[in-house]
């Protein structure tokens, strides 16, 4: 912002030059605007052209005063333009451009609002996932953690109705608010359901008796951080080996060796459909393996440990346990 500013002086004094110049010669000389428009630009820019006619005595203090100012400009031109060089600017603002275009075309995404921690963490996994998405935090958020990372983002009030409709709210596939407070996150779970009422929406809550409210108020789901982290360290004692094996399904371990769920659908076209598990062969083929199936039929009912006589149907849902590689064999072999 301060090169911007910096930027508008210039142009500033620039134009203050030009009118001063003109107006001048127009006084002292007499000269029509042209003539002294044209003899302003030409001082000015140290061309070394020609005078429009011979220059009296005050004229040609004048001239002189043009000059010294108009090199008073170039210094501080230049300046400005190292600046821009050591602190990137030209960077920042390309970036800004870019972002600004973005933000206009995006379509089926998610937005999420706050940068805390929790809201680091699902960036971390949508970046890893490219899933599409845009964050709405406060501007000393998006400083403190964003900084030089390529995501999108905006700088705004993520309660407010006109940041949700600036944030393409009408047209997102999700919202995960994580704001600080329940009061904040309320707000925010209102606006956009009215907005969107498709619209898949999580929040925090930090207070238990939030639950209730923020249900009826149009969130799909409600996440209690500190229920959580109270029964994951009841588990710590309790079932110790069940936590480490969700752990490396987690990806919390070693990441190099790491178990990941996935959720694939099968398309109406893919390489599987009407076969049974056994005649796909899945585990066998690509490493993975298929936990549960949620069935395309309506109603969307599970099945936990499907037998290997199930037929695969199009749409059908395979919730799948693998490394990444392993997962993406899966996706490429029933494409």
């Amino acid at each position: 912002m301060k090169a911007l500013k910096r930027i508008k002086v210039l142009l500033f004094l620039l134009a203050s030059l030009i009118v001063c110049g003109s107006s001048g010669y127009r006084l002292i000389e007499g000269w029509g605007w042209l003539d002294s428009f044209y003899m302003t630009i030409i001082t000015i820019s140290t061309v070394g052209f020609r005078e429009v006619d011979s220059l009296s005595s005050i004229g040609k203090i004048f001239t002189i005063f043009l000059i010294l100012s108009s090199v008073g400009i170039f210094a501080y031109t230049l300046g400005v333009v190292v600046n821009f060089i050591l602190e990137g600017t030209f960077g920042y603002l390309s970036r800004r451009i870019r972002m600004e275009r973005e933000r206009e075309k995006i379509k089926d995404h998610y937005i999420i609002c706050g940068l805390g921690k929790v809201a680091q963490e699902v960036i971390r996994e949508f970046l890893k996932n490219r899933v599409k998405f845009l964050v709405v935090a406060e501007e000393a958020e998006i400083k403190g953690y964003l900084g030089q990372e390529n995501i999108l983002y905006l700088e705004a009030d993520p309660t407010k109705d006109e940041v949700l409709e600036k944030a393409k709210i009408r047209q997102a596939r999700g919202l995960i608010s994580c704001l600080s407070t329940d009061k904040e996150n309320l707000f925010t779970v209102i606006s956009a359901r009215s907005f969107n009422p498709a619209l898949k929406i999580i929040t925090l809550a930090q207070d238990e008796a939030s639950l209730a409210k923020m249900i009826k108020a149009g969130a799909d789901k409600v996440i209690l951080p500190d229920i959580i982290g109270g029964r994951r360290m009841a588990y710590m004692v309790l079932k110790p080996d069940i936590l480490s094996f969700l752990d490396v399904v987690t990806n919390r371990s070693n990441e190099d060796f790491s178990l990941r769920l996935e959720l694939v659908e099968v398309s109406s076209d893919s390489s599987i459909r009407g076969q049974t598990l056994l005649q796909a062969q899945l585990p066998q083929k690509t490493g993975v393996l298929v936990v549960a199936i949620k069935k395309a039929s309506e109603g969307g009912e599970f099945i936990y440990n499907p037998s290997s006589s199930y037929k695969i149907e199009a749409k059908d849902k395979l919730i799948i346990l693998g490394r990444e590689e392993e997962i993406q064999t899966l996706k490429e072999y029933i494409a």
